[in-house]
């Protein structure tokens, strides 16, 4: 069963709400860019109205693993998310939620986006007529934990997400389901000495994600399941939905299924419903989805309606996959 007692939480006051919401009301998303003025200014919108414990909650994010911001700005009347959540357009009148998202991002890293999954700076987490039973954002299935494109981080520089953040723009009408995070670290300490040494070798395979898939390249890799991270922390290499790991014999396949345990006994859900916004550490929190049954409009738009952005520490760190202003192509690899 899964744990909700409280993530870390920021709650911003409402002087803060209304005084953010001020500063951010005349921006407008710039939906195919340039996005690098755009994030600068509502990063220093989101920094003027932090308190300096808040601006210390934010940067301890690596050792929290995961932060909950309560209280900011909404768009006011958002009744359903777009039709096509993959494609770039405006399915709302204002821009508030980008800019809330954006700002809080960037106090955490360089955000930048994934071509593969959205085609702008911010993309769409919501469900697609036809598309329910996929393990993607645009499903509704249950989406066991996993490290935000965690094939990335087999590179010889990490190229998967330092962190992403979600905020809630329109919910479920029934209920929104929970997303729940899981921290990796905690889990591991649950494990025995022999599985959690088992763990660090490379003994498993990671495959692409399945946006990332291309005839013409290896479909996974070997990898451990922890590597060294920045410093002297760890980093993650799992994803536990569908086909995407798998063990090299029957000794490691003991350790990753008593990892994949821990895991869900650690796992801690919250509800992104408008007026929330999550952050998350990819290197050692893993997050996955509660499975729900999604509804639509007659016109075929989902209710519930998330919006992502990912943070990096550096954008140089993705080479030639760079494909623009703050955004990456993961098929541009040689």
């Amino acid at each position: 069963m899964m744990n909700t007692f409280p993530l870390p939480t920021i709650m911003l006051a409402d002087a803060q709400r209304n005084e953010l919401s001020a500063r951010i009301a005349a921006e407008t998303y710039p939906l195919n860019g340039p996005f690098a003025p755009y994030i600068a200014r509502t990063g220093a919108a989101v920094s003027a109205v932090l308190e300096d414990g808040q601006r210390r909650m934010l940067a301890d994010l690596p050792h929290l693993g995961a932060l909950v911001i309560d209280n900011v700005p909404v768009d006011a009347n958002v009744l359903s998310g777009p039709i096509d959540p993959e494609a770039p357009i405006r399915a709302k009148p204002t821009g508030i939620s980008e800019a809330v998202l954006t700002g809080f991002v960037a106090q955490c890293g360089v955000p930048y986006a994934i071509v593969q999954e959205g085609r702008s700076l911010v993309s769409n987490v919501a469900a697609k007529l036809g598309r329910t039973k996929t393990l993607t954002g645009l499903g509704a299935v249950h989406l066991n934990p996993h490290i935000e494109n965690a094939f990335g981080r087999t590179f010889r520089r990490d190229r998967s997400p330092a962190g992403l953040a979600l905020i809630g723009v329109c919910r479920e009408p029934g209920g929104s389901p929970a997303t729940y995070v899981a921290d990796g670290r905690i889990a591991l300490d649950m494990l025995s000495e022999e599985d959690r040494a088992i763990l660090f070798e490379e003994r498993f395979w990671i495959r692409r994600p399945e946006r990332w898939r291309r005839t013409d390249m290896p479909a996974e890799r070997r990898t451990a399941v922890v590597v060294p991270g920045p410093g002297d922390r760890i980093a993650l290499i799992i994803a536990t939905y569908g086909d995407m790991i798998r063990a090299d014999d029957d000794r490691a396949a003991v350790a990753l299924q008593a990892f994949i345990r821990a895991l869900q006994t650690v796992a801690v859900g919250v509800v992104i419903d408008p007026g929330r916004l999550i952050l998350i550490d990819n290197r050692c929190m893993l997050h996955g989805r509660c499975g729900y049954a999604a509804t639509f409009t007659r016109d075929g738009a989902p209710y519930r309606w998330l919006q992502r952005l990912f943070w990096t520490d550096a954008l140089d760190q993705f080479g030639g996959w760079q494909a623009g202003d703050h955004l990456i192509d993961t098929l541009r690899e040689p």
